[in-house]
């Protein structure tokens, strides 16, 4: 460890100010991540805060680590062989809420004058994890295609995190030739969309 006296006059003064500073930064980043964590291991409930000008919608840290634990959650417990969301069991969206309960205060938006539009913020973190999810899902479909031919291969190895019976449901509406219709017309409708705002920002330029 370098001494003091070894680092005369400002050249000393620096070097301790840096590495003080350093500490306090690294230390106020720790505290900064575990505050949320601590606040469960202590018998506490994380608060969900909102966008109450616009749109409703979870924001800041604490929206982060919502957001994070619902898509874990859905990777885990749920199959993703729905086309939205919305047509996901009520049994199944019961139990991933009773786990959240365990973890952020939704007794807060119970009692808010406000409860239905956050209710509402709420559900598109919902339905935007499930798409987000999704599309995790059928990317790792696309690749074992291209190093398996055998559909059987791919239903026995499902993505890390993810159990086989779900994996199985999953791929099972990938493969089902009314998702693939579906899915190559909405390709080419949101190409054609795209290709119309290109030429509409030509125009206006």
């Amino acid at each position: 460890m370098v001494r003091m006296s070894h680092l005369p006059g400002v050249l000393g003064e620096e070097v301790i100010t840096r590495r003080t500073l350093s500490q306090r930064r690294k230390r106020g980043e720790r505290q900064k991540i575990k505050k949320p964590l601590q606040a469960n291991k202590t018998g506490g409930l994380v608060s969900i805060p909102f966008d109450r000008l616009a749109t409703y919608t979870p924001v800041g840290e604490p929206c982060d680590m919502f957001s994070r634990e619902v898509g874990i959650y859905m990777w885990e417990n749920m199959a993703f062989d729905k086309y939205s969301y919305a047509q996901v069991s009520a049994a199944e969206k019961n139990a991933m809420e009773q786990h959240l309960k365990r973890r952020f205060n939704f007794e807060e938006i119970e009692r808010d004058c406000e409860r239905n539009q956050l209710k509402g913020g709420i559900q598109s973190v919902y339905m935007k994890r499930y798409k987000d999810r999704k599309s995790m899902e059928k990317r790792e479909f696309i690749d074992l295609g291209k190093q398996h031919d055998n559909l059987d291969t791919i239903r026995d190895t499902p993505p890390t995190g993810m159990g086989v019976e779900n994996w199985r449901k999953t791929i099972d509406l990938f493969s089902d030739p009314k998702y693939i219709k579906r899915c190559e017309v909405n390709k080419k409708q949101n190409r054609e969309k795209q290709q119309f705002a290109n030429r509409k920002g030509v125009a206006i330029i």
